[in-house]
């Protein structure tokens, strides 16, 4: 029902913080869509995806967008193994990504 596709890419930046790039996103319209990154390897339900150490990076504006986030509380991605696409006032995840070191 709820159907989410694009790229999700991390950047490195010279400082050591890093970026998080969806580019060609395009999401299940839903109300209050948010980016969260998570813990859980393949999150299938609200709890696994906003469960502990969860870390809400975005509101999204849009069902069809690019956008680039900067993790505002951590330095690096390597805490976390999926993006989630969620809808926060239903509790429900649109779409997931897992996030695998590129080397």
């Amino acid at each position: 029902f709820h159907r989410g596709t694009g790229t999700a890419t991390i950047y490195s930046l010279a400082d050591g913080t890093q970026l998080l790039r969806l580019t060609d996103l395009q999401v299940t319209n839903g109300p209050d869509l948010r980016v969260i990154l998570t813990r859980s390897q393949n999150p299938e339900d609200a709890g696994q995806g906003t469960g502990p150490g969860h870390l809400e990076l975005a509101k999204l504006k849009g069902s069809m967008e690019n956008t680039t986030t900067p993790s505002p509380t951590m330095p690096t991605f390597l805490h976390y193994n999926s993006v989630v696409v969620f809808c926060k006032p239903f509790r429900v995840i649109f779409s997931v990504a897992s996030l695998e070191s590129a080397g």
